[in-house]
């Protein structure tokens, strides 16, 4: 059997940054509800681990997923994509209790 040919898929700038940004908002979120990433993993089924990947924004969000955490955390979903266009990282993390 020959190698698996797969497509290398690299995000572009934008989507991480996006990426970051919502991580950001679900860890002020977390904070804001003194919840460990373990205690939110534990709400979601999965990994704090997981939930440490979504937070540096290494990994996106699937549509059902950011759905799930806004319910957790009882906010509007477009709470985690705030600022996603008016603000920068930097000021971001100035607003993190």
């Amino acid at each position: 059997m020959g190698k698996r040919s797969y497509k290398s898929y690299t995000k572009t700038p934008e989507e991480n940054r996006v990426n970051r940004i919502v991580g950001l908002n679900i860890r002020n979120q977390r904070i804001k509800h003194r919840w460990t990433q373990t205690q939110l993993a534990e709400k979601l089924g999965i990994t704090f681990q997981q939930i440490g990947k979504y937070e540096k924004g290494q990994n996106g969000l699937s549509a059902i997923r950011l759905l799930q955490i806004s319910k957790e955390f009882d906010v509007p979903y477009h709470t985690i994509l705030d600022n996603i266009y008016e603000e920068t990282e930097a000021e971001i993390i100035m607003k993190l209790p």
